[in-house]
């Protein structure tokens, strides 16, 4: 057989700014294609050939405030769209051959917030995030090395994560922690 996958992801970004604030704004329009074609068709093999696509809009808007020279304020909120891949898309969930038609794309909702800074020994963050999906892409079974994946209900994340980049002589060390809450709802 012989596949494809396309994509073509269009954006427009634009930004606004005075001495302290800076305001974000773009929108992606993303399109994904997969196209198979069987190249062995025979008895009790079917034709396989098949085609899938995907697309819909990612806006983001954000906001950018200098409290001090070393201290910022942040926020955004934006939509996501995470298409299935073509491994993912090659199985039906009923067994039989093809393309599985019951799977969509996930749709996100994303918040975050936080505070970033830079001091004389490097810079730091913290944020607070939550993100909220819908028709998450999940495993529904994995039988013989064979996996088909069906789209669950809804999931939400949050949490905090807090950075660091320190210079230490020719060292960098860049310290993370995140705790987050994940949930299917």
């Amino acid at each position: 057989e012989t596949n494809r996958a396309s994509t073509f992801d269009p954006y427009v970004q634009a930004e606004w700014r005075t001495d302290t604030t800076t305001l974000t704004a773009g929108l992606r329009h993303s399109r994904v294609r997969f196209n198979s074609a069987d190249r062995y068709i025979a008895t009790g093999n079917p034709d396989d050939s098949g085609a899938a696509q995907f697309d819909g809009f990612s806006p983001v808007l954000g906001i950018r405030r200098e409290i001090t020279p070393q201290l910022q304020a942040f926020a955004s909120v934006g939509r996501g769209l995470e298409t299935p891949t073509l491994n993912e898309v090659a199985y039906r969930t009923n067994g039989l051959t093809g393309f599985n038609p019951n799977l969509g794309a996930s749709r996100s909702t994303g918040v975050e917030a936080g505070l970033r800074g830079r001091q004389a020994w490097g810079s730091w963050s913290a944020t607070l995030f939550d993100t909220r999906s819908s028709d998450e892409i999940v495993v529904l079974s994995n039988t013989g090395g064979r996996s088909t994946f069906q789209n669950a209900g809804r999931t939400r994340r949050h949490g905090l994560e807090l950075a660091g980049v320190m210079q230490w002589g020719r060292f960098t060390i860049t310290p993370a922690y995140t705790w987050m809450d994940a949930v299917y709802r």
